[in-house]
């Protein structure tokens, strides 16, 4: 179908006669041509979410997604799949849910970006399309993968991009060009090593109600839809997925995650790509233009050392490497609007070598003069008019790109927020002036929300990301071959110590510093020995967790079942302190217990119970503030665990009861090997309905409502005083971290 779409009176026959049978393939541009809104060039899930929507909502054209399959094309980047739902029996017209919606895309290209690298133009990319699809009806006709059908067509436009039309009979005087059947049916049977990821599309109007469930679906994820998030939800597959892309390479570990690339910037973060290809098409538009009144202004933001000025600059020069020149004022640094002026001209002599000015004002934020963001009202002339003042002349700038970096604030909300009422200080004028915006996501990890969940745990990806690049710009030979797609030689114990120290102390830069000051001149691979000491690593990380980190014990095989072990003693150390003796069934009353035996001799599930107890042990210790390191420095003894004592065993008892409810478990007034019954399945102190659904809400309906037991409880205070005892066993010792750098 082309533009004009679902008008004539063919298509009222088809939909009207045969809708549960139709297969609709259109072209986005000719969607846009349609009154719809579908952005273009800012992210994959912008544009999908954009396309489902005008789809299913829009009243000019929503017919099309009640036909049994859409395929909408984005030329050679990749294409949407639309799939109708039909109502179940019993179900209402309004109980019907969106198509299932599926986007076929290159990871590595956005919309457009392919056709920029390979220009030029062919005449029958929509009949690849359409081919492939048939082809797949014809060898499936019960069940046609339309996906696959999809992707292969994409493959075989590529193919006539690339290849162009055959030249027939050339010794003829009558030679023409021809679409290039036999290598494009070749395609359509068989496209090895297809580049295109697959994504469900997430309705946001659909699923704003949390009572939609699809019980094959993966859950919905509040907020912006990402397809990274969608597809990394746990924080142990995050750490998995950042230690692939630091010993692997992003490209290699995201094969089906959209990335934005720009020059030596790789980001797979959606707003960071949105945010990089709109400053992107302003740049191209602004220095396209031949004549031009005022600089483009954009704003960018971020934490210090996250790469505020990196960004920009890549995504600039990548545009046009050789027309931009980057030049850099730290406004902090001035003291006087004299050295603004001197800065102006240095400008305005840049623009007359013939280069554009790409202009960083650093700080711009910073105090001026003792007022609260004072250098603002200085800039509203030139951001205007392009022109600065110098006495009573005033000097023309030119064509230049002006980039306002935060100092004092990290992102365009804080800086909104503390330039209200602010007037005098001019910063709505100045805020009025601004083209764009870039919020610098940064390497460290956010703060918590007031559930104290991490409000963006992909840090991790943005840090993975950034460390192999610096690895390969200061130790290229620590990779295979010497190439920036090989292989990282490193240790896993530098590799997790590098991803998840708790924070760089001055961001990129600290971790550059960390690389630098680590001994890897002549060295192939990255171990333990290349690390500087602990007092180097406190300039810029916190030595004792990072340290911490890389002496991490790995608990498996024997060591884990010893230490297990020993938690299995101590659990029957403290039953005997309460006169407990053996018996075949627990009973309080005549103090009996069947685990009071030898670890050999107990139940599996229970020895599983003692490992996972033995697992937990380093993530518990660090959520209070202490670390597991090798005993190797006489460290004086301490009052283990002291205030954290309780919060720690409220914490061991959470795992334990987690642990008995995924073995079958749940709350019962008696213990019944038989019924699974078990008493001790009570939260660790009274609490609302409302408050154990806060807590508890994964096992809500298994637990108990009473308070655990003040003999219970002093149980699990026994296990966890047993933890210094546990781990001198295996050769640690247990730290406090240092407050001050917490």
């Amino acid at each position: 179908m082309a533009k004009p779409l679902v008008q004539g009176g063919l298509w009222k026959e088809l939909y009207e006669k045969w809708a549960d049978r139709l297969i609709v393939i259109l072209s986005v541009k000719d969607l846009r041509r349609s009154e719809v809104q579908i952005s273009s060039e800012l992210s994959w899930e912008r544009t999908a979410q954009d396309v489902a929507w005008e789809l299913v909502y829009n009243p000019r054209i929503n017919t099309i997604s009640r036909c049994e399959n859409v395929v909408v094309s984005f030329s050679a980047a990749g294409a949407m799949w639309m799939k109708r739902n039909v109502a179940k029996a019993g179900e209402k017209e309004s109980d019907i849910v969106p198509p299932e919606c599926t986007l076929l895309f290159d990871p590595l290209v956005i919309e457009g970006m392919w056709e920029q690298i390979h220009p030029g133009q062919m005449v029958g990319y929509n009949t690849c399309l359409t081919a492939s699809i048939v082809h797949e009806l014809m060898i499936r006709p019960d069940n046609p993968n339309i996906p696959e059908g999809v992707k292969a067509g994409l493959c075989a436009l590529r193919h006539l991009h690339e290849e162009g039309y055959e030249y027939q009979n050339p010794d003829s005087s009558r030679g023409i060009n021809s679409f290039p059947f036999t290598k494009i049916a070749r395609d359509l049977e068989s496209c090895e090593g297809k580049p295109f990821g697959t994504a469900e599309v997430q309705y946001p109007t659909h699923l704003l109600d949390s009572d939609v469930v699809t019980s094959d679906k993966k859950p919905f994820i509040p907020g912006t839809w990402t397809i990274l998030q969608q597809q990394q939800v746990g924080t142990n597959e995050l750490e998995s997925l950042a230690a692939k892309i630091l010993s692997y390479g992003a490209e290699a570990a995201l094969k089906d995650v959209p990335m934005g690339k720009f020059g030596d910037l790789l980001t797979v973060d959606r707003r960071e790509i949105e945010s990089f290809r709109s400053i992107r098409t302003l740049v191209n538009e602004y220095c396209s233009q031949e004549k031009v009144k005022r600089p483009l202004s954009i704003a960018v933001f971020g934490p210090p050392g996250s790469g505020k000025s990196f960004g920009i600059t890549q995504v600039a020069k990548s545009l046009r490497p050789d027309e931009i020149k980057e030049i850099t004022f730290n406004l902090s640094q001035f003291g006087s609007k004299v050295e603004l002026a001197s800065a102006f001209h240095q400008v305005r002599d840049l623009n007359l070598t013939g280069k554009i000015p790409l202009v960083f004002w650093d700080e711009f934020d910073s105090v001026f003069e003792k007022d609260k963001f004072g250098w603002l009202r200085h800039f509203l002339v030139p951001m205007q008019d392009g022109q600065f003042m110098e006495g009573q002349t005033l000097h023309p700038l030119g064509k230049a790109i002006f980039v306002f970096a935060g100092g004092v604030c990290h992102s365009i909300e804080d800086f909104v927020h503390e330039s209200e009422g602010l007037r005098e200080a001019k910063a709505p004028d100045f805020i009025s002036r601004l083209r764009g915006y870039v919020n610098i996501l940064g390497a460290n990890p956010p703060e918590t929300d007031k559930d104290e969940k991490m409000t963006d745990p992909f840090y991790l990806v943005r840090r993975a990301i950034l460390l192999r690049s610096m690895l390969w710009q200061n130790a290229p030979k620590i990779f295979e071959d010497r190439n920036p797609k090989g292989k990282l030689n490193i240790d896993s114990s530098v590799l997790w110590a590098l991803l998840k120290t708790r924070q760089y102390k001055h961001g990129a830069r600290s971790m550059e510093a960390v690389i630098g000051m680590s001994n890897l001149a002549g060295k192939t691979n990255f171990d333990q020995s290349s690390l500087p000491s602990e007092a180097q690593l406190d300039l810029h990380v916190d030595g004792q967790d990072f340290l911490s980190l890389v002496h991490e014990i790995t608990l498996e095989g024997e060591t884990l079942e010893r230490l297990a072990a020993i938690n299995h003693d101590i659990y029957c150390e403290g039953l005997r302190k309460k006169e407990y003796t053996y018996g075949e069934k627990r009973d309080n009353v005549k103090k009996t217990h069947p685990l009071l035996r030898p670890f050999a001799e107990i139940p599996e599930s229970y020895k599983e119970s003692n490992r996972s107890a033995v697992r937990s042990i380093a993530e518990k210790l660090k959520k209070i503030g202490f670390i597991m390191l090798q005993a190797r420095s006489n460290e004086p003894p301490f009052d283990f665990p002291g205030a954290d004592l309780d919060e720690l065993a409220q914490m061991e008892h959470d795992r334990y009861m987690r642990d008995a409810i995924a073995h079958g478990w749940w709350y019962g007034p008696d213990s019944n090997e038989k019924e699974k019954t078990n008493p001790t399945l009570l939260p660790w102190r009274k609490m609302t309905e409302e408050e154990i659904q806060q807590r508890y809400a994964d096992i809500a309906d298994k637990i108990g409502r009473e308070a655990l037991s003040e003999d219970e409880k002093q149980k699990d205070r026994l296990q966890i005083q047993g933890y210094p005892e546990i781990l001198k066993r295996a050769g640690y010792t247990i730290m406090k971290l240092r407050r001050s750098n917490l």
